[in-house]
């Protein structure tokens, strides 16, 4: 059962405020009574009545007054009153509204039109609370959904809106609007587009939706959606416009974020390869109508994993976005097609992945035009970025391939560019080359290669081929360096040329270089069981290895499951390996040294190499590079080389091996410059085991021999 509606009688007549209390008793109400106006004040407060029955005439606070003071207080102002007078006269009926009264009822009463008239005023009064509390729904909502409404009356030419409407626009609610104020929000860009819109609107009736940003007072852009259409008169004339405004920039501020990780690279900020992709299509379809040429530069930075490995990804990282701000401000913004986008500075470049950028070029004239921008980015690349106090540098390697010669489609271009990239590396790096067909099939020897050596992994096709190292006071063998060779199931025997370089970049290296050292200690260990008198065996470490943190566990690892004596183990690294990063490379050396390996420098003389060097790494042999032993004892120059740097390690006690000898004479000169020991084809090529076994036997037993004197 619903409570019933309370009503508030204030009369000072007593008779009339019992009348009026009967009356609406009767019709189901409840009343409560106030007999001045002070009294009605209180009462409102506690009753909190759904509609006050107010007499005019009271006397010191009369009911015109008790009104006005209801209308001035929050619990009552939209309270119904209706005032009950006995003057009839206009001006008395005119202070009444002008108070606030909803309504008034003209004394003596007809008490059944005053209830009807209550009931009247109340059904009124629940529908405006129904309308308001709808009105107010539709604000919340508005503001919730960002969406305002607005009108244009055409003929007065001002514009009102919704709450939320003025707020899109940075106006004070409520206010009637002069349409140069809207007008003045557009920006520079919109202006027009706004224009044509609304001058369609008008003159064809077409209603317009359109997206366009504003500049509100305080300086804020917002991105806004407007929709809009006419209303006619009974005449058929347009005389207002109907609109609504939505706020957008929050939507199109996400969806611009989404954008950019969906298009873009985080790292570096530039167009990633979906981005390139869809400009490379775009750029290719113009070419072909236009019956241009389009060319796509792959580029790809030289040994970057040693960035990483020696200084850490995140200086890595920062190298990454140095060289993509540079490519940036260094190719010229039509070499780049970004038709539609607003971006297009920003799509002068693209990061595929790891250290893989692309150009796409369609300005050129000729080849040559494509050449300097490719010089123009090798050159940037070889300049040093100091990052965290380091001098950072690396070179590159560009891949060139041109619409339509090259390829109709972006994904044979985009191959047939990173083919010629690849060409560019295998010949040297830091260099560009132009694609051509003979590179596929290269391209895919290299990948067939690269899918035989990891199976060769699997199935353990290396064996090892061993150079003997002779002892020049004893002309007996003493030791070997193992070399391997990759027995192909085809029956080729296939050298480390071929295969080497392509473990280094796949990271197969590590793994080929474990099953070297574990297959040489094991030979070593069956040779000393069978007697053969060698000292030790030499295995090569490459670069990639001697980085490792965990080789001196690897090969300790190794010389405990073959049973070798540590001293037994020679290791041969290159200059290069360890001139990054002296330091690291000097603790490395310590650790191997403290488990009792011997360490050889191999290839000394090339590349790096000053004699001062020697001193700074703690290792036991020197083997000087073939390059200064092939014109002995003829050229001068090396001749004088040789002895310098063989008189310089004896000093530092260290034994001196000479590579590539290949002639009596050469043996001569360096065991009379008091080289150690030296290796070449003078006595063997590398040879299986079982070949060398025979030839120490031989070899040994010559030198046993007495040699007569006459």
């Amino acid at each position: 059962m619903t409570n019933p509606l309370k009503i508030l009688v204030v009369d000072d007549d007593p008779m009339m405020r019992l009348l009026s209390r009967q009356a609406l008793l009767a019709a189901g109400f409840y009343v409560d009574e106030a007999s001045d106006g002070y009294q009605a004040l209180d009462q409102v407060a506690r009753l909190n009545p759904d509609l006050i029955l107010l007499d005019v005439t009271m006397p010191g606070f009369d009911g015109f007054a008790v009104c006005k003071a209801l209308r001035e207080r929050a619990d009552s102002n939209d309270t119904p009153v209706i005032m009950l007078t006995s003057l009839d006269d206009g001006e008395s009926i005119k202070s009444a509204y002008d108070a606030g009264a909803t309504d008034f009822i003209l004394k003596p009463i007809n008490w059944h039109i005053l209830v009807q008239r209550v009931h009247s005023v109340l059904r009124a009064a629940r529908a405006f609370d129904e309308l308001r509390a709808s009105r107010g729904r539709l604000e919340h909502a508005q503001r919730i959904a960002h969406l305002g409404n607005w009108e244009w009356d055409l003929d007065s030419n001002v514009m009102y809106g919704s709450d939320e409407a003025y707020r899109i626009f940075g106006f004070m609610p409520g206010t009637a609007i002069n349409p140069a104020r809207i007008a003045a929000t557009l920006t520079r860009e919109d202006h027009a587009h706004v224009n044509n819109a609304l001058r369609r609107l008008l003159t064809s009736g077409t209603p317009f939706s359109l997206e366009h940003a504003i500049c509100r007072p305080d300086g804020e852009t917002r991105i806004v959606e407007q929709h809009a259409e006419v209303l006619l008169s009974k005449e058929k004339r347009v005389h207002r416009i109907i609109g609504t405004i939505r706020d957008v920039t929050v939507q199109r501020n996400t969806e611009e974020k989404i954008r950019r990780l969906a298009f873009y690279d985080s790292l570096t900020g530039l167009p990633n390869r979906a981005m390139f992709q869809e400009r490379l299509a775009s750029s290719l379809a113009s070419a072909a109508d236009a019956g241009t040429q389009v060319a796509i530069l792959f580029l790809d930075l030289d040994r970057f994993k040693r960035i990483n490995d020696s200084l850490g990804h995140s200086v890595g990282d920062e190298f990454l976005r140095a060289i993509g701000a540079r490519l940036k401000t260094l190719v010229r913004r039509t070499d780049l097609v970004a038709a539609g986008l607003d971006q297009a500075d920003e799509d002068l470049v693209a990061r595929l992945g790891g250290d893989e950028f692309t150009v796409m070029l369609t300005d050129f004239g000729s080849i040559e035009d494509i050449a300097k921008v490719a010089q123009r980015i090798i050159a940037m690349v070889k300049k040093p970025i100091n990052i965290g106090g380091h001098e950072v540098f690396s070179s590159a390697s560009v891949g060139i391939a041109i619409y339509p010669v090259d390829g109709t489609d972006l994904d044979t271009l985009l191959k047939n560019a990173d083919t010629a990239m690849f060409h560019a590396k295998s010949v040297g790096r830091d260099g560009y080359q132009y694609y051509s067909d003979d590179m596929n099939v290269s391209t895919a020897n290299r990948l067939s290669l690269e899918t035989g050596l990891r199976q060769a992994l699997v199935r353990q096709e290396f064996v090892l081929h061993f150079q003997p190292k002779v002892d020049l006071a004893t002309n007996r063998i003493v030791s070997a360096e193992a070399l391997v060779r990759w027995e192909h199931p085809s029956g080729r025997l296939i050298y480390p040329n071929e295969f080497i370089a392509i473990a280094e970049e796949t990271g197969m290296i590590m793994d080929l270089g474990d099953i070297v050292i574990e297959s040489a200690c094991r030979q070593l260990q069956t040779w000393q069981r069978a007697g053969f008198p060698l000292k030790s065996v030499a295995v090569n470490l490459s670069p990639l290895q001697f980085k490792r943190n965990d080789l001196v566990d690897h090969i300790a690892a190794i010389l405990q499951r073959t049973g070798v004596s540590p001293q037994s183990l020679e290791l041969e690294i290159t200059e290069g390996a360890v001139m990054h990063s002296e330091e690291a490379a000097i603790a490395m050396m310590i650790e191997l040294k403290r488990l009792g390996v011997s360490l050889a420098m191999d290839d000394f003389g090339v590349g790096y190499s000053s004699l001062s060097f020697l001193t700074r790494f703690p290792i036991d042999h020197l083997k000087i590079d073939r390059s200064f032993i092939s014109d002995l004892p003829q050229n001068q120059e090396k001749a004088a080389v040789v002895r310098a740097i063989i008189a310089m390690a004896c000093s530092l006690k260290l034994n001196t091996v000479a590579e590539g000898v290949e002639t009596v004479e050469q043996e001569r000169f360096l065991k009379a410059a008091g080289c150690h020991q030296f290796q070449g084809y003078l006595l063997s090529p590398p040879i299986p085991a079982h070949a060398l076994e025979r030839l120490i036997e031989r070899t040994n037993k010559q030198a046993s021999l007495p040699t007569l004197a006459f």
